[in-house]
């Protein structure tokens, strides 16, 4: 559907310390490989959480239209599902969530990826193709909002607008000139889908800490 933007929204996640036991991924990643979080407060109109550095598969795409993230998903599935550059099998298996990443220059130059998580202690080959990039990202403070249906442009920045009014009412410190969405719903749930907007409370937190890691 043309006018749907089937945006995934974002959970990066920390390991968990040895006080708060072993991981216990959450019903909305539907027994799927997903990135682990701390919950640091739920403050009701949004989650605090502290997500350690993580590993993405990650492509640059043009804009958050519908047609420029279905080619970056493309990029990526192809890669995880396909072959590398010497025809061998990446074997990534299917993860959640798969995210849009949206950040600012202070020029005002708009930078826009999409990306699907990387389970810990995945091999991957180096990918075939030079826009598909293996990144590693760094952990710090992300705030949350949850919604649910089917995530459309408007939805989602309606959300990401009231995410960032709900943390200045509540005098937090936040990134604006970054934010992901993130999805974990798949395609036969897509309407009871659990979608999520995430603002950044440090520059930090899931900052490129490297690219081409795989090669």
């Amino acid at each position: 559907m043309k006018n749907q933007l089937a945006i995934a929204f974002v959970s990066f996640a920390l390991l968990t310390s040895s006080r708060a036991g072993e991981w216990s991924a959450p019903e909305f990643c539907h027994g799927s490989p997903c990135p682990e979080y701390a919950l640091v407060e739920n403050h009701g109109a949004f989650e605090e959480r502290y997500y350690n550095s993580s590993l993405w598969l990650e492509t640059p795409v043009q804009s958050t239209a519908y047609s420029d993230v279905a080619l970056g998903f493309g990029r990526l599935y192809r890669f995880a599902s396909g072959s590398d550059e010497n025809g061998e099998c990446a074997r990534l298996p299917l993860t959640a969530p798969a995210i849009v990443l949206s950040s600012r220059s202070d020029s005002g130059e708009t930078r826009v990826s999409t990306a699907i998580f990387v389970p810990p202690d995945t091999e991957l080959p180096k990918p075939g193709d030079p826009s598909v990039m293996v990144v590693l990202k760094s952990g710090g403070t992300v705030y949350v909002r949850v919604f649910g249906g089917l995530p459309t442009e408007s939805i989602v920045l309606d959300n990401m607008r009231q995410l960032q009014k709900d943390l200045m009412d509540a005098g937090k410190l936040q990134d604006p000139h970054r934010f992901v969405g993130a999805g974990y719903a798949p395609s036969a749930t897509l309407l009871q889908g659990h979608n999520e907007v995430w603002v950044f409370g440090d520059a930090a937190a899931l900052a490129d800490a490297g690219s081409n890691v795989a090669q």
